[in-house]
């Protein structure tokens, strides 16, 4: 079915509060599922409200600063929503980014954000440059593995330009966990070749996949960026490494200005220039267009503003059940 941005907000919002959530959980917890849903993040919009209800159900305490400097701090999230705990740190790397030119936030924290170019995106929409990675529980076999060790590690950068900012969202596999459950609970397949099976043969079966592990994107070369992720964002924040550290998930937020060896106005022009370049270049047979990271995404986020956003029956039918 199709419904309007604003009506599936509404939703969010009586969901999120009928199960306790306070004024800054709902309006986060919203405006993110919202930008997904629109942006046809489906694993990350409407189907994973039911998971992030969940998390909702352990007992949390207050968000802890442990650590502050004038340029980073390392948060503990003390099983608070990932969400909050993720615009919170992201807060704090802009204030210090804009005082000290650059600033860095480490997370400990047991659940994720949701959208990994949620805050990075806020940031560039200040005129920063904005970053975040993140290590996700064990899923994912490295290159040449049939055991899952790593996670799936979304990365995240955004950048600023005259005409809005470029943002890299993106995990180190072939696609999100989320996507898989989200499969599962449909009673779809998943595409061949991002997952096998416990005995590591190839999968589309998202049951088999979610027993074994999923492959990271791009052979060993995302195995090998999902790898400098778990220690960045493991090893780094005292968080999860692979299975013999285990832990919360670790999580690493960035923003610095972007006229740190240049004038501002100079990197802003040729970041501009450069996004021309790439749209109005010669285009492969078959193509329609070229984009840079962000664009699709920013394209499908106003025709559904504009023209309404699909959901599927199935989810929508849950959807009124949590809101009664």
């Amino acid at each position: 079915m199709k419904m309007f941005v604003k009506e599936f907000g509404t939703i969010c919002r009586k969901i999120f509060k009928k199960h306790g959530f306070n004024d800054e959980e709902t309006d986060v917890c919203t405006e993110e599922i919202v930008e997904a849903q629109c942006k046809r993040r489906l694993s990350h919009g409407a189907a994973i409200i039911p998971e992030i209800l969940e998390w909702k159900k352990e007992k949390a305490k207050p968000i802890e600063i442990v650590k502050d400097t004038q340029i980073s701090a390392y948060i503990i999230g003390n099983n608070n929503i990932g969400a909050v705990v993720a615009k919170r740190a992201m807060d704090i790397a802009i204030e210090k980014a804009k005082k000290n030119q650059i600033g860095i936030v480490g997370v400990n924290n047991k659940f994720p954000f949701i959208l990994a170019g949620y805050n990075p995106r806020r940031a560039a929409n200040q005129g920063l440059i904005g970053m975040n990675w993140s290590v996700a529980f064990t899923k994912v076999a490295p290159w040449g593995s049939a055991d899952p060790i790593i996670g799936t590690n979304p990365i995240s950068i955004a950048i600023p330009s005259n005409d809005g900012p470029i943002v890299l969202d993106m995990a180190t596999t072939e696609i999100a966990a989320a996507e898989i459950r989200r499969c599962k609970k449909l009673g779809l397949k998943i595409p061949e070749n991002v997952a096998i099976s416990k005995d590591g043969k190839p999968t589309t079966d998202p049951q088999e996949a979610i027993e074994g592990a999923m492959l990271p994107f791009g052979g060993y070369k995302g195995s090998g960026l999902g790898i400098v992720i778990e220690l960045l964002g493991g090893a780094f924040v005292g968080a999860k490494v692979g299975k013999s550290t285990p832990g919360n998930r670790g999580m690493v937020f960035v923003a610095m200005v972007c006229d740190l060896f240049v004038p501002k106005d100079k990197f802003l022009d040729d970041v501009t220039k450069f996004v021309n370049e790439v749209n109005n270049s010669r285009l492969k047979p078959s193509f329609k267009e070229v984009m840079l990271p962000g664009q699709r995404a920013d394209k499908l986020l106003k025709q559904a503003k504009e023209k309404g956003i699909e959901i599927e029956d199935k989810v929508y039918e849950e959807l009124k059940k949590l809101a009664q």
